[in-house]
């Protein structure tokens, strides 16, 4: 099965969970992924020079990446449901929102264009909370589009050859002018 990770800082006895920023919880799941369990990490290790919004909140401190086969009970004692460990996972996720604006975009940007991408119960309610208008208009985006899927598999249906083609043309159209549309709605927001 492999290894289970999570990133925990032993001064503090906080963690934070990958499942959260919507990462997988092996390795290389959350390294070659761009969901936010790394920039949550490099944001709470920041020394910048102010601590705000958890930027920093974890400079200077013990802080390592625990697997669920490292040595000692470390893993089961924070797991358990009796630990004194505390979950900063949700509150993180907020801040990476609020502390890095291209990180913000690009998650906007990803939820208008693909908003049944999978979302992990935590992070759906924050995304949901934070994207709601984002989330909103690309399930509209969806809905319409397989409405007009479903419209023109009947219509296409009853065509002959010469009417497939000029059907297909105009909402080749069609779907080219929506892009531009939310191009430039996108390039407005900027």
């Amino acid at each position: 099965m492999g290894q289970y990770f999570i990133t925990i800082n032993k001064t503090k006895k906080e963690y934070i969970d990958t499942y959260t920023f919507g990462d997988g919880a092996k390795f290389l799941e959350f390294m070659s992924s761009d969901m936010g369990m790394k920039e949550a990490t490099m944001m709470l290790l920041t020394n910048g020079g102010r601590k705000d919004n958890y930027l920093g909140h974890w400079s200077g401190d013990a802080v390592e990446v625990l697997g669920d086969y490292a040595e000692g009970d470390l893993w089961d004692e924070i797991q358990d449901e009796k630990t004194k460990w505390k979950n900063i996972s949700i509150p993180v996720y907020k801040a990476l929102f609020k502390n890095n604006a291209w990180f913000t975009e690009k998650m906007d940007e990803r939820l208008r264009k693909h908003p049944h991408t999978y979302l992990y119960s935590d992070q759906k309610k924050v995304l949901t909370e934070l994207f709601s208008e984002a989330m909103m208009e690309g399930k509209l985006k969806e809905k319409i589009r397989l409405e007009k899927e479903l419209e023109y598999n009947s219509f296409k249906s009853s065509m002959t050859d010469e009417t497939k083609e000029i059907v297909n043309q105009q909402l080749t159209g069609i779907i080219d002018l929506l892009q531009d549309a939310q191009d430039n709605f996108s390039n407005k927001k900027l």
